[in-house]
């Protein structure tokens, strides 16, 4: 790498706009750590389906797990739509992804077309 563009580079990262941008980077990626993201398609339709690990408040205190939050997709615009969809961790994920391409939707978590995929049952 030819010595101005690493000079170059050292500037810029020096600089207290980038070191701040990298904090709160840094601190966004500890407190919810990315598992999963999907792009799904039924039909002309498509989902964004991503999957974090971050805190719950519980009673007991604050425990650390897997959500996954689903939203219809404008793949033109890269934009998230409307939010349809809250559930578990890479399981779920997985069923999600598989039912919003069966089915364009995403049943009820207890619908045995969910199930069928949640379980690993081909029926």
């Amino acid at each position: 790498m030819e010595t101005w563009f690493k000079e170059k580079i050292a500037e810029l990262v020096a600089t207290p706009e980038f070191i701040a941008a990298e904090e709160e980077n840094a601190k966004e990626v500890m407190e919810n750590n990315r598992v999963w993201k999907s792009y799904v398609w039924h039909g002309d339709k498509c989902f964004f389906v991503s999957t974090i690990t971050r805190d719950f408040d519980a009673p007991a205190g604050t425990v650390r797990g897997e959500e996954t939050m689903t939203w219809e997709y404008d793949w033109d615009k890269t934009e998230r739509g409307k939010w349809i969809g809250q559930s578990g961790g890479v399981l779920d994920h997985q069923a999600t992804c598989r039912c919003l391409i069966s089915y364009g939707e995403i049943p009820d978590e207890d619908d045995e077309r969910y199930l069928r995929f949640r379980e690993g049952e081909r029926k």
